[in-house]
């Protein structure tokens, strides 16, 4: 009967099917345990019925099951392995403490009751190797900390029944048979049973996630060791084995490499805690870790009654963008390290700074209000303000600062920072370098009001709805037009005319600075060259924005445009702010160098309103100096401006370099500067910026003043040589009855009225 069962057990082992390579490694160790368990009880039952030799049989029952505790040990392992690379130390190190406890444990109870009852200790050997597998099974299901496997869960079982029956089956031979009862048969039977269901289940990737080990399991090791320790107490008064002292203290080992482990991990889960709020490039805190601290501040704030206040900073850098764009991104990177360790030492201790992200920075200061935030946004600056070291170069840069404050403007952190980027977004419109937020700023007329503006901005770049605008160049000696300053404007569907100062923040600070240069640069060439189809020889100055400058394929660009449309290098000139062209010294000196040997005209614009020197241009091929209008506008109120303009202008012209006086508003000052040598001037004295159609009509205007004016001449000459023979032949001289030309170079539009706040 037990034949027919085992014989069954083992096909229908066969019977299941499996797909992959490792499953069927687990069915073979599973198909061979089966019948090996089988052959042992079979063998073994067959010697007592037949009254055989009991110890070559129990020999060979016990080497089979030896091998079929080897072959399940074999697929334990098989159905555990995948995984095992992810799993923490300490939970290897549990296995090994339960793993050896049990063992220690089960050998300890296995030599007691050899010795009790008089029997040799292999009697107990198989119920110890149930326990010992059981424990791997355990210890397992702790490693993974994960739902256990179905099949290891029917090898359990199957090894609980075994266990079972091996405990009945020592039992009787205690009591003198030899024989199995029907008990332990039956439970032989279900374990097999249990076993032969096992492969084919668990097919298929199976993902396993870690989870926090709970108080329970972290006791399971805990009570392995006590029992351990247990067993050697009991070992010092009774003769034991000394296999079991080897286990006991193999046991206590593994506990000490666990509580090792422990504390190893315990620093590294720290490490890493500390790590993921840490900004790596900077060394502040990151974002994750500003909301952690901020959060339990504010929360602390609002514990108490007399809610204590505290200042949210957020600092934006200005013109971080041209930095990296052209300096690249490694002197960006320097350039955060340096303005994080300044900011850090501008505060104190206790107070919270962080890098949000890109050049954003953001700064709680507790037990803070606004009288003394402001201070604090004004002492930032002013580190932020002095030079830094990038590339060679000495730059600067600044921050604007947005400030709220806690519980005025909001109490949890997501409202401050709300509120504080809302100041910031007005500070970087202009209207200061910080500003404390107000309700008049509320997020409707601003935050979203700019996400608007810049969508509608990026749709007029995009589609070339930008206009150009022109402001004539004129010749202080001759009053001629020598030649146009583009001049970039938005013609806003709600607002109307937008001058640069109201768009350009968002084109420099949303990387549309270069969609925008290429769009200027398409529409003033097209205007050159009509105005050259019609016989207007004026060339066109166009401003160079960043990071234009610092792209060396600009000069073979800009050729490949002019030979397109026709123009030679003479009808155009690029103007450089001298600010940005001091920042990008060594590579704006290759721009500039291409497009002096493409002829091209190069002029410094608004030069006196920085920081710059003459002696920076020595070799650079500049061939104007742009002087800034506030430099001018004082020139008749202010000696000290007028001898540091005259002083400028005699210094340009020993260099070769021409000078033009931006922002002429009178004639006043036209004729001071006239006095000082100042080759060209701009102004409203002379013209305000004329559209394109305007512009032509003034060419226009001009051209036929000059075609009058030479035919006028040519008359006058034939007249004055009529005269000259009239007179040869007595006549009477006329020359008095002759009227006076005005060349046309002192004609002059005078300017229309002039609103003031405009931006030219």
């Amino acid at each position: 009967m037990q034949s027919l069962a085992y014989t069954a057990a083992t096909l229908l082992c066969l019977m299941r099917k499996s797909n992959s390579p490792s499953g069927r490694a687990v069915q073979a160790s599973i198909v061979a345990a089966v019948m090996l368990f089988g052959l042992s009880n079979i063998g073994r039952n067959e010697a007592v019925v037949r009254a055989l030799d009991l110890l070559p049989v129990a020999v060979l029952s016990h080497a089979q099951r030896a091998a079929f505790y080897i072959c399940v040990f074999l697929a334990i392992v098989l159905l555990m392995r995948t995984g095992l690379h992810r799993r923490p130390l300490t939970r290897a190190f549990d296995g090994l403490v339960i793993g050896f406890g049990a063992v220690t444990t089960a050998a300890l109870v296995a030599a007691v009751l050899g010795r009790v009852y008089a029997l040799p200790a292999t009697t107990f050997v198989p119920p110890v190797v149930d326990v010992l597998l059981l424990t791997l099974i355990a210890g397992t299901m702790l490693f993974f900390c994960s739902p256990p496997r179905s099949s290891l869960l029917l090898i359990s079982a199957s090894l609980l029944a075994i266990g079972f029956a091996d405990c009945i089956y020592a039992a009787e031979l205690v009591s003198g048979s030899h024989t199995f009862s029907g008990l332990s048969v039956a439970a032989y039977l279900i374990a097999v049973t249990a076993l032969a269901l096992t492969p084919g289940r668990d097919e298929g990737p199976r993902t396993t996630r870690m989870r926090a080990v709970s108080m329970s399991k972290a006791v399971v090791p805990l009570i392995a060791a006590m029992s351990v320790i247990s067993a050697l107490m009991a070992a010092t008064y009774a003769d034991i084995n000394p296999l079991v002292g080897y286990l006991a203290v193999a046991t206590l080992l593994a506990a000490l490499g666990r509580q090792a482990t422990v504390f190893s991990e315990a620093r590294h889960a720290g490490e890493q805690a500390h790590l993921a709020q840490t900004d790596e490039l900077t060394a502040l805190l990151n974002r994750r870790g500003f909301y952690n601290q901020a959060a339990t501040v504010l929360s602390d704030h609002g514990s108490n009654g007399s809610t204590p206040k505290c200042a949210l900073l957020l600092a934006d850098l200005n013109h971080f963008k041209d930095f990296n764009d052209s300096l690249g991104h490694a002197a960006g990177d320097e350039l955060l390290r340096t303005v994080a360790a300044r900011i850090r030492e501008s505060l104190r201790d206790e107070d919270i700074v962080a890098r949000l992200g890109g050049d954003e920075f953001a700064i709680l200061l507790p037990h803070t209000c606004a009288d003394r935030a402001v201070p604090v946004a004004d002492a930032l600056n002013r580190a932020l303000e002095k030079s830094v070291v990038l590339d060679g170069l000495h730059v600067q840069t600044g921050a604007s600062v947005g400030i709220a404050i806690s519980p005025e403007h909001g109490r949890d952190l997501g409202t401050l920072l709300r509120h504080a980027d809302i100041a910031m977004y007005r500070a970087k419109q202009g209207q200061g370098r910080h500003l404390v937020y107000t309700s008049e700023a509320d997020e409707p007329a601003t935050t979203r009001c700019g996400m608007k503006l810049l969508a509608q901005l990026r749709q007029a770049i995009a589609q070339g709805e930008l206009v150009l605008h022109y402001q004539p160049k004129l010749c202080m000696a001759t009053g001629e037009i020598v030649g146009m300053e583009a001049l970039v404007r938005w013609h806003h569907p709600e607002r109307g005319l937008l001058y640069p100062g109201q768009f350009l923040p968002l084109v420099r600070h949303n990387a549309l600075m270069y969609a925008m240069n290429e769009l200027v640069f398409q529409q003033a060439l097209d205007d050159a060259a009509d105005w050259h189809s019609r016989g207007y020889r004026v060339p066109v100055a166009i401003n160079l924005f960043p990071p234009t400058l610092a792209d060396v394929d600009l000069p073979a660009r800009l050729d490949n445009a002019l030979h397109r449309k026709g123009l030679t290098p003479s009808a155009l000139a690029v103007e450089v702010t001298e600010e940005f062209l001091l920042d990008n010294l060594n590579r704006g000196r290759h721009v500039l160098d291409g497009l002096h040997r493409l002829g091209v005209t190069i002029a410094i614009d608004n030069f006196g309103n920085g920081s710059s020197s003459l002696n920076h241009f020595r070799h650079l091929p500049i061939d104007e100096i742009k002087l800034d209008r506030s430099l001018c506008a004082s020139v008749t109120e202010d000696p000290r401006a007028a001898a540091i303009l005259r002083s400028v202008i005699d210094l340009c012209r020993t260099l070769g370099v021409r000078t033009v006086a931006e922002g002429v508003e009178s004639p006043a000052i036209a004729a001071m500067l006239t006095g000082y040598g100042c080759d060209f001037a701009q102004g409203h004295y002379y013209y305000q910026p004329l559209t394109a159609a305007e512009t032509l009509d003034v060419l226009a205007e001009l051209a036929d003043a000059e075609e009058r004016h030479e035919s006028a001449t040519a008359r006058f000459a034939v007249a004055m040589a009529m005269l000259a023979s009239h007179a040869g032949n007595g006549g009477s001289p006329v020359g008095r009855h002759m009227p006076a030309f005005r060349p046309v170079s002192a004609l002059r539009r005078r300017a229309r009225p002039h609103r003031r706040g405009q931006e030219p």
